[in-house]
């Protein structure tokens, strides 16, 4: 309530104003009543060159050009078109709000000083105040030359601090996804340019169709909304751009450097489960017409594309549709975590790791062909990494954090302590037995293992400058796969303890005798989940390492200490240490209770060694090449000894430091160090997403720009680098690779774009992670505006849709097949130079308000100005 004091004020105030004291002509200022001062607040016009709007929309935002303007609060004067004001200097939604604006402006130093409650006011009382408001700010204006730009800031201030123009009124919730919530876009009469009649949402693999696919215990397996702004895969015109831009990853030497060396070979697919399954088929046919990889292995493992599919039943989907990509053996991965990474008290079996997984039988496996080619990890960029960060700056910063907005400074030390925490023989938060996840993964049989570069360096940092405490138990196995991981396998558990053995080239029985590399290859692994593990003195685990491998000396190549994991590189290191045990008539590799105990440090919590045949000569090699015989054209990729030579290495953290100088940049350090991944065996390189990243806080990719959270598809490091380096580097560092056998996946990440410069107003309806409405929602089929136009001044602009019309010539069929989802083709002839809504289907929240785009608060119509309507708040009408 206004006390007397400021009652006073106001009284005297009006005397003051209506007396035409505020005019430097006290004649003409007599004159001068409130209903003239609300007649010089009036729009100059109602073209739309006198308002700042989006779409023509007025928002809480917006700016006009009014009749006159009160120069150094003095004397009237006529506006000219450089003399726009806020919105909010004359017309609020309710009282409420002009109370918000006049307290604000107060505290701002804008008014007397006195404090406006609610309803105990009089409109004339807070009338009064508002004029006073604006002749401080106009006065403010003259002694700033005219310049506004710090009135815009103070604007901008308090619309944010306004739960109907915030993220309050948009029903932010932390456990709603990444980014605290999603909106879905649909159609009104009132957004011709956003309507769009595709967004059919939720058509990941197991939902193509519109119906599950797949029995998976009533789940769908999949969500739409992951991160930023959703792009709207459905539409034909995003499905034929998303074809153009494969094209242009796998012709990135051509385009842009006139060099094929520097062309990347595959892709990585993000997020499958999160976008249309119609672009597994688009991907999939164009390697098929522009690789022909159904034709032979050798085409297909030239030219490999691997998929992000965590749902439990894609395998079958990728299997039904003809093994066009390696899908991943996500049930091994969850395995691995489940049965050794976790805490003791919550680790299930040895026979859990051996049992689940898409590989039908590993217990006798001496088949070729017959498993789902798949791909296998023991963690990501991510996965294993993220949510562990995540956690440790709930426990310790924020206890209301969930992975969306981050803390730079909270992330940097929960990096510290998740190294610490690796370091620790009784961890925390980081998994343990990452070096036996390895051990078991590298050995296996019907599968591609994939690197994690933050199993082998830090995670932060810059680049491949500090190793992780698994570097060298991980970097043994590399190279002794080379040398002996080859034949068929054999996988048992005994005494709780599992039990994993290659014969070696050519054999894939324990009877069979092979040939000369037979005898110097094969490997058998122990791996156990219990530190505290003590057999008897005369329990026996037996390693059938088969007929071939009879009398015959094996020796360590990792083996458990107190104090970590010896590793030996060759004979002559493990013979020099007694590292070494002879099978018997049998071929049978014994070791005995007083051999075998648990053990518990910072790289083992359980126990791991691993065996192989003495004699092998240095450069013996049991990888397979891949045949160019031509087959049957009904599947791409095949399990056999030739794809299982394949190794994959995924090259970057999210978590690594940005570079200080041009030698930290990523594909510079890459490009030098070429060696190594060759001596470990690597065949194929993940390399990071290239992309320009936004800036900001508002998930972790744009927080450590690590290229997820872009939003133009085709800059990868033009003029100046991005985290990784420039877009000469990239193409340096392909080549490189190339030169020394070794090829690229680029990731393509079709999913979601980020931070779109420019504003557009749609239809919104606040939605889970699946497209469903929220009950209760204050944003349902509302007005909103969005960052969802691109800019005309970027690479997407110059490269979208540009390669459209040679591939329809070059592949017809690609634009001749109907999609499964939309049941259309492709188009040639609609190029998506910039991005807008109707090439969307939504977005996260971002914090604007369900009320932002300004409506009359009794009819409910939006006020707007543009060529075709113009409705405005009747105090400035």
């Amino acid at each position: 309530m206004i006390n007397k004091k400021i009652t006073w004020f106001l009284t005297a105030a009006t005397l003051f104003v209506t007396s035409g004291m505020i005019n430097s002509s006290p004649v003409r200022a007599a004159r001068i009543s409130f209903t003239q001062i609300k007649k010089y607040n009036r729009a100059y016009n109602h073209t739309a060159k006198s308002f700042t709007t989006v779409d023509g929309f007025l928002t809480a935002d917006s700016w006009y050009r009014p009749k006159k303007i009160l120069n150094n609060g003095k004397q009237w004067v006529n506006s000219t078109h450089h003399d726009k004001r806020p919105l909010l200097m004359s017309w609020w939604p309710n009282k409420q709000t002009q109370i918000n604006y006049l307290n604000f402006m107060n505290n701002n130093g804008f008014g007397p000083n006195f404090s406006l409650h609610n309803n105990d006011d009089s409109q004339n009382d807070l009338n009064v105040a508002s004029r006073q408001v604006q002749v401080a700010i106009e006065q403010k204006i003259t002694s700033e030359n005219g310049d506004t730009s710090w009135l815009k800031k103070l604007i901008t201030t308090f619309v944010n601090s306004q739960p109907q123009w915030n993220i309050k009124s948009e029903n932010y919730n932390y456990n709603d996804g990444f980014q605290g919530g999603s909106l879905l876009y649909g159609n009104s009469k009132l957004t011709p340019a956003a309507n769009s009649k595709y967004r059919i949402i939720n058509r990941y693999p197991n939902m193509q169709t519109g119906k599950i696919g797949y029995d998976d215990e009533g789940q769908s397996d999949g969500n739409e909304f992951l991160l930023g702004n959703d792009v709207d895969n459905s539409n034909p015109v995003v499905q034929s751009e998303d074809l153009n831009w494969v094209y242009y990853l796998t012709h990135f030497g051509d385009i842009t450097q006139h060099d094929s060396n520097a062309n990347f070979d595959g892709i990585r697919f993000d997020a499958v489960d999160n976008v249309d399954a119609d672009l597994l088929n688009i991907t999939a046919n164009y390697f098929k017409q522009e690789y022909h990889v159904n034709q032979s292995d050798q085409n297909a493992n030239n030219h490999m594309s691997i998929l992000e599919d965590w749902a439990g039943k894609d395998p079958n989907y990728i299997e039904d549709h003809g093994n066009n990509q390696l899908t991943m053996d996500g049930d091994q991965h969850f395995a691995m975590i489940n049965s050794l990474a976790l805490p003791l008290k919550q680790r299930l079996s040895m026979k859990h790791l051996n049992e689940y997984t898409i590989v039908d039988n590993r217990s006798n496996d001496t088949t070729q062909n017959r498993a789902i080619p798949n791909y296998s990890f023991m963690r990501a960029h991510d996965s294993g990494v993220q949510e562990l960060l995540f956690q440790i700056i709930k426990d310790k910063y924020d206890a209301k954090f969930n992975g969306g907005k981050i803390n730079p400074t909270y992330l940097r030390k929960a990096l510290k302590i998740y190294d610490a925490d690796e370091k620790a023989t009784n961890k925390k938060y980081t998994y343990y037995n990452i070096p036996a996840s390895y051990a078991f993964m590298l050995t296996n049989k019907d599968t591609v293992p994939r690197i994690y570069y933050g199993d082998m360096y830090t995670d932060d940092g810059q680049f491949m400058a500090h190793k992780s405490p698994y570097y060298d138990a991980i970097e043994a196995m590399l190279m002794a796969r080379i040398k002996y991981v080859a034949g068929g396998q054999r996988m048992r558990v005994q005494s709780g303890l599992l039990t994993s053995v290659r014969f070696g080239s050519g054999a894939n029985t324990v009877k069979a005798t092979g040939n000369a590399k037979t005898r110097t290859s094969g490997i058998g692994v122990i791996v156990g989940n219990r530190p505290n593990l003590k057999l008897k003195a005369n329990d026996k685990i037996v390693l059938n390492m088969g007929a071939a491998h009879k009398n015959q000396d094996y020796r360590s190549v990792i083996t458990p200490t107190s104090n970590g994991l010896a590793t030996y590189s060759n004979d002559d290191a493990a013979l020099v240490d007694n590292q070494s045990i002879k099978t018997n008539q049998k071929g049978q590799l014994i070791l005995t209770g007083k051999q075998l105990k648990g053990y518990s440090n910072p790289q083992l919590s359980g126990y791991l060694s691993v065996w192989v045949p003495v004699g092998a000569s240095a450069n013996q090699d049991v990888r397979t090449n891949s045949s160019n015989a031509q087959r049957s054209r009904k599947q791409t990729f095949r399990s056999n000894a030739a794809l299982d030579s394949q190794v994959i290495f995924e090259a970057f953290s999210n978590f690594q430091s940005m570079p200080k100088n041009h030698s930290q940049y990523e594909n510079v350090v890459l490009a030098n160090r070429v060696a190594d991944f060759k001596k470990w065996g690597i065949t194929y390189m993940q390399l990071p997403p290239q992309y320009r990243s936004v800036s900001g806080n508002s998930f972790v990719d744009a927080t450590t720009q690590n290229g997820y959270a872009f939003n133009d598809r085709y800059d990868l490091g033009f003029n100046s680098p991005t985290k990784y380096g420039t877009a000469d580097e990239l193409a340096n560092v392909i080549k490189t690779f190339h030169n020394n056998g070794i090829k690229s996946l680029a990731d393509f990440v079709p999913n979601q774009l980020y931070n779109l410069p420019g504003q557009q107003v749609v239809s919104a309806t606040r939605v889970d992670m699946n497209g469903k409405p929220i009950k209760g929602a204050n944003i349902n089929k509302r007005l909103y505006v969005a960052n969802a136009i691109s800019s005309k001044n970027n690479y997407q602009f110059k490269y979208g849709g540009a390669f459209l019309g040679e591939l329809k010539q070059q592949h017809p069929q690609l634009f001749k097949t109907k999609q499964i989802s939309n049941g259309q083709r492709l188009v040639a002839n609609q190029p998506l130079k910039q991005w807008s809504a109707k090439y969307l289907n939504g977005s996260n929240i971002q914090g604007r308000g369900a009320d932002y785009v300004l409506q009359n608060p009794a009819d409910k119509r939006y006020y707007m100005v543009n060529h075709q309507h113009i409705y405005l708040p009747s105090s400035i009408k």
